[in-house]
């Protein structure tokens, strides 16, 4: 296992970043004081799954205005309802664009997620005194989860961080506020932000991976090992929670050199391998899970808006714990089993190695 991680491409480095879909309803009136606006939503979106692999979805980016794709834009364009009260507004298929740079390269690397540009318009307008605005994604167009839905009208705006058939929230066109139904919350939701969190470890999270094999190789009791992977979920949990809410920032670039700095930290410390865990250990750790965590923030600040968020986030935190606890228990099993003092310094040194590595291409690509 430890093999195939070091082989992976430096791009590994934005895993704490999510891919979603970003998506922009644009509810401007037609004219200066008119009561109608057209609908224009703008989709950023990844279309690997769609397309079916990463060959034909490169095609498709290099084609993208071609044709023969117009019967899946009309595909996503009926996969998204606007609905003002009991009216349902169509959507019609106006642009799509491609990044400037499509090398194929990008394509089959898991952790670079090419998105494309999507632009539909409303086939009639909706009118600016009439019932709320609501927007809900269908299942029958695969949407990369979370869908971060932002509608904007002429000097407000509403976020909300969305999955596939969940209706998004109420929003007037004139700045009227709305009294969003305090709605019950379903088990199969905190069941999606579980699952969430735990696919965020397995399978892609590479970078977690790495630094809980070096958190294992630097722990001589399986006690040790979950009480520090637990210590290390809350402070994850708290840092998470603070960006989501808006209470700290930082600069998403920065979280994701010192979330690989971390890791060559760790995989030092891994070498030394104390006999036990001194408090400053803990103190350490802690710190590092908290700027773990930050790694969430572009996704999660849009969630601040969510309702039932602390169920949401603790749920979330749930699927992270139980990636976690199951990565160190096979790595603690095949490692007991491997255990010698050579194989210990090598991993330890593999692990710092290739963090540092893909520190110092990421530094030198920005």
């Amino acid at each position: 296992m430890f093999a195939f991680v070091c082989l992976l491409p430096p791009g590994l480095a934005s895993a704490h970043l999510l891919n979603m879909t970003e998506v922009k309803l644009d509810l401007q009136s037609t004219a200066r004081g008119s009561p109608k606006a057209v609908p224009v939503l703008q989709l950023h979106i990844d279309l690997l799954r769609t397309a079916g692999s990463a060959e034909a979805y490169h095609r498709l980016a290099q084609t993208i205005n071609a044709s023969e794709h117009a019967p899946l834009w009309q595909q996503l364009a009926s996969a998204v309802e606007i609905r003002q009260g009991e009216h349902r507004i169509a959507l019609s298929f106006v642009r799509a664009s491609a990044p400037e740079h499509i090398a194929l390269e990008d394509f089959l690397d898991p952790f670079q997620w090419p998105r494309m540009n999507l632009t539909f318009a409303g086939t009639e307008p909706v009118q600016r005194d009439g019932p709320p605005v609501q927007v809900v994604f269908k299942a029958r167009f695969t949407f990369e989860e979370p869908i971060a839905l932002t509608m904007h009208a002429e000097d407000h705006s509403k976020t909300r961080w969305l999955v596939t058939g969940q209706p998004g929230p109420h929003f007037n066109l004139n700045g009227r506020p709305v009294m969003e139904p305090n709605l019950p919350l379903a088990f199969a939701a905190l069941w999606d932000s579980a699952i969430f969190g735990f696919t965020h470890v397995l399978p892609l999270g590479f970078d977690h991976i790495l630094f809980l094999i070096a958190l294992a190789l630097s722990c001589r009791l399986p006690r040790q090992i979950f009480l520090m992977v637990t210590l290390f979920t809350l402070a994850h949990c708290l840092s998470l929670a603070l960006a989501a809410r808006g209470i700290v920032e930082f600069n998403s670039a920065v979280i994701e050199y010192l979330i690989l700095a971390s890791i060559v930290w760790y995989g030092i410390n891994a070498m030394r391998r104390p006999a036990q865990q001194t408090w400053w250990h803990y103190v350490t750790l802690f710190v590092i899970g908290l700027v773990h965590g930050l790694g969430f923030a572009n996704g999660f600040a849009l969630m601040q808006t969510e309702a039932h968020f602390l169920q949401h986030l603790l749920a979330f935190n749930i699927g992270i714990e139980a990636a976690q606890l199951l990565v160190v228990v096979i790595a603690s099993l095949r490692l007991t089993r491997l255990q010698t003092p050579v194989v210990h310094k090598v991993l330890a040194t593999g692990i710092s190695s290739t963090a540092a590595v893909w520190l110092t291409l990421n530094l030198a690509t920005t």
